[in-house]
């Protein structure tokens, strides 16, 4: 259900094609940029920063506070270098791409990622740059997801945030008397409700 709800966020973002905003702390060179931006970069991005197309907030160095750090930066395919910009077909190649490359980064599998308190948004340029040719996409990890009021810190640097034993402040649990409407928060918090497993129904 999180990974439906993920994607019909996206997709309604997208064909809202918000874009005039595009977060906090602007850096005038990143906001109509043509070239496609750092992967491994790290950034203090919140719930109203990832609700639109295009970002442009500034970079912070991995080692400050930040709630996000690129983990993919790519040119989309050639089959997609003449959609319109708000073509639900650049939405469905971001979830199956960033989808797909947080489980390597992360180091989890699907059931696992799903499970954990972050989670991934991704971005494309400004209609500008679009016009200019650009067609570059950048996926983030953040720090939370579509429940989080706000987002927390990464470590320096997130790659196998998953890997082995997982600390219960990465895992996600539920604090209420039924699941339905209860607050999310992490494991490592007073929580009634914990998942252990995450089963997918149907074909993708």
């Amino acid at each position: 259900m999180r990974t439906l709800a993920v994607l019909l966020l996206t997709l309604l973002l997208l064909a809202t094609g918000c874009t005039e905003d595009q977060g906090t702390n602007v850096d005038p060179a990143l906001v109509d940029a043509v070239a496609a931006p750092e992967n491994g970069a790290c950034r203090v991005l919140t719930p109203a920063d990832v609700a639109v197309a295009s970002n442009a907030t500034r970079t912070v160095a991995c080692s400050e506070p930040h709630t996000a750090q690129t983990f993919e930066v790519g040119q989309l395919p050639d089959e997609l270098s003449d959609v319109s910009y708000d073509d639900p077909e650049l939405a469905a190649f971001a979830y199956r791409t960033c989808g797909r490359r947080i489980q390597e980064y992360l180091g989890g599998d699907e059931s696992l990622v799903m499970r954990s308190v972050v989670s991934w948004a991704w971005f494309r340029p400004s209609e500008k740059a679009w016009q200019d040719d650009a067609r570059w996409y950048r996926c983030d990890v953040i720090g939370g997801g579509d429940h989080s009021g706000e987002f927390r810190d990464l470590p320096s640097d997130a790659e196998d945030l998953l890997t082995g034993r997982v600390s219960d402040d990465w895992l996600v649990c539920a604090n209420g008397p039924t699941v339905a409407g209860a607050e999310r928060v992490p494991c490592s918090e007073p929580h009634t409700w914990r998942a252990v497993t995450t089963i997918k129904l149907g074909e993708p």
